[in-house]
């Protein structure tokens, strides 16, 4: 069955209703997005593939940590902290694909 769905200006789709119910999606989870020859092919994360990316998110926080620790960290904006955690995600983006 095919089914017609619009991208909305951010780039989001949504999913409908009867899919998520069917193949069990729920608000939070993840999914995979594979290309291939005929477009692109959405399917449901496995557990396993979720454990990874939850077990990546104490390194970030860790990095976030210490990061913090470097720098004086008393009256800090909030767009310091805003830059602080961009800082921290990109540098752990970039170890990540080392």
């Amino acid at each position: 069955m095919v089914t017609l769905i619009k991208i909305d200006p951010q780039g989001h789709i949504s999913i409908p209703v009867w899919l998520r119910k069917k193949w069990g999606l729920e608000a939070g989870n993840y999914v995979n997005l594979e290309e291939n020859d005929q477009g692109i092919l959405i399917r449901p994360a496995t557990f396993d593939q979720t454990k990874k990316v939850r077990i990546n998110a104490p390194d970030i926080l860790t990095d976030l940590q210490n990061d913090a620790s470097d720098k004086e960290m008393t009256n800090v904006s909030m767009d310091e902290i805003i830059q602080i955690v961009s800082d921290v995600r990109r540098q752990y983006g970039q170890k990540k694909e080392s």
